[in-house]
């Protein structure tokens, strides 16, 4: 709550491999539609591949006093970003899977902007505001409404913590009912058999 701003600029924050279909192409064009862009700013935290493309991408749409590009930090170094920002976006993802991005986010109260539907959504369920997926005109709305409601940025925080203390989200939980599961369909199985 002390980390809620209640001003601007408020800080985006994404992390990963630069490389085709994480995003940054997304997350960038709509960080340039956005309406009032200095109150925020934009940290694309990794390296890879596209890199020279994405800083391009931030030239061609002027965005160079908005956006930091730090590369691969340490992991503590990470680690103390996650509780410097305000706000976490993931702006596409294979909808099957999930992201150990967005679960550190969620571990720091960080609300998030996630593609909607898919893996992302079933982990973060009320901690994040979801777009269409690809649809960047969709994404900078979401941007600015939770960049400017410091009261949603906070709901959506306390609910990172309430979903990662369900029982679906716990692995010591799932691996003992998976374990169960497995042993229930060999005792049936062996039972059928013989």
């Amino acid at each position: 709550m002390k980390r809620n701003k209640k001003i601007g600029p408020i800080t985006l924050f994404y992390s990963s491999r630069m490389a085709p279909g994480k995003g940054f192409d997304l997350l960038l064009t709509a960080f340039s539609k956005l309406k009032h862009k200095e109150n925020f700013h934009l940290i694309l935290g990794g390296t890879g591949p596209e890199k020279n493309a994405i800083k391009q991408m931030i030239s061609d749409f002027g965005l160079d006093s908005y956006v930091e590009m730090p590369g691969w930090v340490t992991r503590e170094r990470l680690l103390e970003m996650h509780k410097e920002v305000d706000i976490f976006v993931q702006a596409h993802w294979r909808t099957d899977n999930t992201s150990i991005s967005l679960s550190y986010a969620m571990a720091f109260g960080l609300p998030s902007i996630l593609p909607g539907g898919g893996g992302l959504e079933w982990v973060a369920k009320k901690s994040a505001l979801y777009f269409k997926d690809e649809d960047t005109d969709d994404l900078a709305a979401k941007i600015e409404q939770l960049g400017n409601s410091a009261d949603l940025r906070a709901e959506l925080s306390r609910n990172c913590y309430k979903r990662l203390a369900e029982d679906e989200m716990n692995a010591e939980w799932q691996v003992k009912r998976w374990d169960k599961a497995m042993k229930d369909i060999l005792a049936n199985l062996f039972d059928n058999l013989f």
